[in-house]
């Protein structure tokens, strides 16, 4: 009986010769290889036939045709068989050495019979797939014919026996080695046809199957010629063959031991280096699920990840046939924490789960991973009907794997955060850098927009043409609209240290809508206002706040981009128990499902590379958090997108309002000194209230004004807070030290009071503050207040 060996296919899978069998009986291969394999068994049948006919049972010499015969069939079932590290098998059987006794021995029919029972004996024994097994009778039989017609033709006219002397010897010789040539040589051809490779001697099979044929030739010559000395000396014969096997066999086994550990050392070697050139999450995936497949030689292998807030594992990398891609497994096959390698085989005691039924896969090997101790991992390394099935070894070899992917995967995990929190840092540099220029930026507008606004309501107070009235109203509004601007600006710009104060949230959200005005208008995106106007103050830091409905409004319009029916923002506030409810929503295509319970999530993004850091969400999360109240997403039925948010009124829902309500019913005239570095804002002083009864002198910089102070007395001191030379602050120091009676007539004015500094300063001395651009209102309440309490004090 021959070595049901291997046969090697495309690429680097093998199949044995029963899995050729099996490609042969589903018609998967190839035409060439399938005609090829018939037309042996054809040729098989007619040959076997034809030895039949030949001659006659009464002269099969049955004595050593069922002694033979027997010990075929018993050596056929003990098959020494052994597998390599390559998904192969190599079957080494006796029964080939005692059909060459029954060739010289008996009949060329009773060779036939031996032949076929002990094929049909290994067929149902080692459960061979059919068309194999046929395959195995039709080579033997051409193989048995070839060498009975050989045998005749070096012995013509010789009965059946024992070879007398040295011709007899060298023919039955020549008779084994064509037997072996032939069926050597059509096994080779339907494994050349099938796997598209020529035949060669350096495969490492091919030499395995030559060296157990030349075994065989020996064993079954020297037990033909032991018959014929004494019968029962045969099994001398054949005791060298199975040493040899055994010896072989052992050599063998340890040969493939040395070679799984220097492959494993190899793929080690290979994982480490990717690990060390490769830090990018995305490409160190698909290298790691590489290297497992071809470590193990398997099919091919994926990696699943998953996170807290979902329940099933999505596939981030896959290596192997793409005809059935997985894009998420069940989270049940990665347990939480880090557990051992779990081998499943069908038929065995673990099943494939039903999960990898698309891969068409016959076993696997399941490596759950712990990644920074918490996340969870699976790596999948899975095989089909072609390789060999996994076994202990390769348990051993992915554990191994394992260990150096968790620490890889998590390195590139670290790496990937730390990238991510570069870029915020760089970002907000680049934020503070904008503060910087805004601040100045916003000092050299707002001293103009105070000239616009004041005189145009200077003019308004004497104008009638009510066509005038509109337009000077209409400069005037704009301007005040751009100096508003400006301040969002610097709000939104700078860093604050949180303070937390009553706060009204319409008035933060409408300083956000203001901001964004131009944009969504530009955009085509309508902003449906639903504002209460009765809601009590939240206990809240108003620029955090600010920056929570930017975040989400920007989202909201981005989202809108991609619309093309209406485009709206609705944003409504209410009053429920002892929450202020705000509900910002859009009618855009709304948030899937999968992604709800992640949104928050730091890092997390739908959106493509470059517009965002997936930080936003997670910011106004962790705002909203520390305020103690709650933000949750949901996508209604009729679409878009949702962000209901909470926040407890305030234990005092009053608030201490910086705008008066108006200015004081009578007052007398006063002496008001206006220092600032622009004449036009001086000019607009004097302008508004010289008419009023005031009287007003200017000073240029400090130093000019502590002059005119120690001239003449002043009710009121107007001073800019920032001027070249000596600014408000150093001007403040030096009177409170020369006239500290003075101190408490000072009002600033200033287009940039949010700078640190600035903001300190003011915040320190308590003095009133006129922020620009003010109106000719605001800044006649102020002066004549700030007399009053003069007056009264």
């Amino acid at each position: 009986m021959p070595h049901a060996f291997a046969v090697a296919a495309a690429r680097r899978s093998t199949y044995t010769l029963p899995g050729l069998g099996d490609r042969m009986s589903r018609g998967r291969l190839n035409p060439a290889a399938r005609a090829f394999a018939w037309t042996v068994i054809a040729l098989g049948a007619a040959a076997g036939g034809w030895l039949l006919l030949r001659g006659s049972p009464t002269e099969w010499r049955l004595v050593p045709v069922v002694v033979f015969g027997l010990s075929a069939i018993v050596a056929s079932l003990l098959t020494f068989s052994y597998r390599g590290f390559l998904p192969t098998s190599v079957d080494h059987q006796l029964s080939t050495a005692f059909f060459y006794p029954v060739l010289v021995l008996a009949e060329p029919g009773a060779a036939v019979v031996v032949v076929a029972l002990t094929a049909v004996a290994d067929w149902i024994t080692h459960r061979r797939r059919t068309l194999s097994a046929l395959f195995n009778i039709g080579q033997l039989t051409l193989a048995t014919a070839a060498a009975t017609t050989a045998l005749s033709a070096l012995r013509p006219g010789a009965e059946p026996g024992p070879p007398a002397d040295i011709a007899s010897l060298g023919a039955m010789l020549a008779a084994q080695i064509v037997f072996l040539a032939v069926n050597e040589g059509l096994t080779q051809t339907v494994v050349s046809l099938a796997s598209h490779r020529r035949p060669s001697l350096r495969h490492g099979l091919t030499r395995a199957a030559v060296l157990n044929e030349t075994l065989c030739i020996v064993s079954g010559a020297g037990m033909a010629v032991l018959w014929s000395v004494r019968p029962v000396l045969f099994l001398l014969g054949a005791l060298p063959l199975g040493l040899q096997l055994l010896v072989l066999i052992e050599l063998s086994r340890r040969e493939q031991q040395l070679e799984r550990e220097h492959a494993e050392l190899h793929s080690l070697q290979e994982l480490g280096l990717r690990i060390g050139a490769e830090l990018d999450e995305d490409r160190l995936h698909g290298a790691l699920v590489r290297t497992a497949a071809d470590a193990l030689h398997a099919t091919g292998a994926l990696l699943a990840v998953s996170d807290p807030e979902r329940a099933d594992l999505a596939v981030v990398a896959s290596s192997g046939p793409v005809d059935n891609p997985l894009a998420a497994l069940p989270g049940a096959l990665a347990p939480e924490g880090e557990s051992d390698v779990v081998l499943v085989e069908d038929g065995g005691a673990a099943k494939v789960p039903e999960a990898l039924a698309p891969l068409s896969a016959r076993g696997a090997l399941l490596a759950p991973m712990s990644v920074l101790g918490a996340r969870r991992a699976l790596l999948v390394v899975y095989r089909r009907a072609e390789r060999r099935p996994f076994d202990a070894d390769d348990v051993a070899r992915l554990e191994t794997l394992r260990r150096f992917a968790a620490m890889a995967v998590s390195n590139a995990r670290l790496v990937a955060d730390l990238r991510h929190m570069q870029e915020q840092l760089i970002h907000n540099e680049k934020m503070s850098a904008l503060g910087m220029l805004v601040s100045g930026v916003a000092h050299e507008l707002n001293n103009p927009l105070t000239a616009v606004v004041g005189y145009a309501e200077l003019l308004l107070e004497k104008e009638r043409d009510p066509r005038k009235r509109r337009m000077l109203s209409s400069v005037s509004g704009e301007a005040q609209r751009a100096g508003r601007i400006v301040r969002n600006l610097l709000t939104f710009s700078r860093k604050h240290k949180p303070e937390k104060k009553p706060t009204h949230l319409n008035h933060v959200i409408e300083q956000v809508l203001e901001l964004r005005a131009y944009e969504m208008r530009s955009h085509g995106i309508t902003v449906d206002r639903r504002l209460a106007n009765d809601l009590p103050a939240v206990e809240i830091d108003p620029h955090q706040f600010q920056q929570v409905f930017l975040n989400l409004v920007t989202n909201a319009e981005q989202e809108l981009e991609s619309v093309d029916d209406a485009r709206v923002i609705r944003i409504e506030t209410l009053r429920e128990g002892d929450d202020v409810v705000a509900v910002v929503s859009d009618s855009g295509s709304g948030i899937p499902k999968t992604n709800l319970g992640k949104i928050f999530l730091p890092f997390f993004t739908t959106k493509e590379v470059g517009r965002g850091t997936g930080l936003g969400l997670s910011i106004v999360y962790g705002i909203v958090q520390e305020h103690g109240g709650e933000i949750r997403a949901d996508s209604p039925e009729n679409g878009g997108a949702r962000f209901t948010l909470r926040v407890p009124i305030a234990a005092c829902a009053s608030i201490a309002e910086s705008d008066l309500a108006g200015a004081p019913a009578a007052a007398d005239a006063g002496r008001l000194l206006v220092v600032d570095d622009e004449p036009t804002i001086a000019d607009l002083v004097r302008d508004a209230l010289e008419s009023r009864g005031w009287v007003i002198e200017e000073a240029a910089d400090g130093v000019e004004a502590l002059r005119r102070i120690a001239e003449s007395e002043f009710d009121v001191i107007l001073v800019d807070l920032i001027m070249p030379g000596m600014g408000g602050p150093e001007f403040f120091d030096a009177l409170r030290y020369r006239r500290p009676d003075l101190a408490d007539r000072v009002v600033f004015a200033t287009g940039d009071g949010g700078r640190p500094a600035s903001a300190r300063f003011l915040k320190r001395i308590g003095n009133p503050v006129l922020t620009k651009p003010y109106t000719i209102d605001r800044l006649v309440e102020t002066v004549h207040r700030m007399l009053e309490d003069r007056r009264a004090s």
